[in-house]
């Protein structure tokens, strides 16, 4: 008898636990928190002709917004972040392609729209937009001077050239978060883009797995 009334007992402050903070989760209170920031660990995966060049990228991205209400569907943002680059080191006919490093920062304005999933306000959907530049750097081999007319002009690669750019830069993705509380996010994103090169672009997917919080 004891055993099942500290059961009871258990279930009762669950139960008015579980009620209390769905009261917090839907009342409206007094909202001071504006500023939102977020990171996430991020993987890229080159596709297309950039897949010759880097097996893959990994790194993270941090994002910035201005939040004026406690629900706010729509967000307009700034997304920054590094990427590094791994080499692939042989083409599919075996040769080396002559890239050894390379890296991507990207400067992006990002507009979402967020909603709620099935009428559950915690989890959020949220397609997204990001355009702007990115910051882009490769270290290779230069070959052009090995050869001349088809035929070899015995002078050596010039090793490790670095190349630095700065091209366009379009994502579009989906976000799906789950909202801890008010003012602190979990999510993960998955997104396609690319960086806009007048000889090729270089195609590649990101997916994002981080943290929001707003302050």
């Amino acid at each position: 008898m004891k055993l099942l009334r500290m059961i009871l007992f258990l279930i009762i402050i669950n139960i008015s636990a579980s009620a209390l903070a769905g009261a917090e989760w839907s009342e409206s209170t007094l909202y001071g928190n504006k500023i939102q920031a977020g990171f996430s660990a991020t993987g890229l995966l080159p596709l297309g002709d950039f897949s010759d060049l880097y097996e893959m990228g990994i790194g993270g991205m941090l994002d910035f917004s201005y939040v004026s209400n406690k629900q706010q569907n729509y967000r307009l943002s700034f997304r920054t972040g590094y990427f590094r680059l791994i080499a692939e080191e042989e083409t599919d006919d075996g040769y080396k392609t002559g890239i050894s490093d390379g890296f991507i920062i990207p400067f992006l304005l990002n507009y979402e729209y967020r909603f709620s999933l099935f009428f559950y306000n915690r989890v959020k959907i949220a397609p997204s937009v990001s355009a702007g530049i990115s910051l882009n750097r490769a270290v290779y081999d230069d070959r052009s001077g090995t050869i001349s007319g088809g035929v070899p002009t015995g002078q050596a690669a010039v090793k490790d050239k670095s190349v630095v750019s700065i091209e366009p830069m379009t994502v579009a993705g989906i976000n799906i978060l789950y909202m801890l509380n008010w003012t602190d996010s979990i999510f993960i994103r998955s997104e396609g883009g690319m960086i806009y090169e007048s000889e090729t672009p270089m195609y590649f997917t990101l997916l994002n797995a981080g943290y929001e919080k707003r302050f």
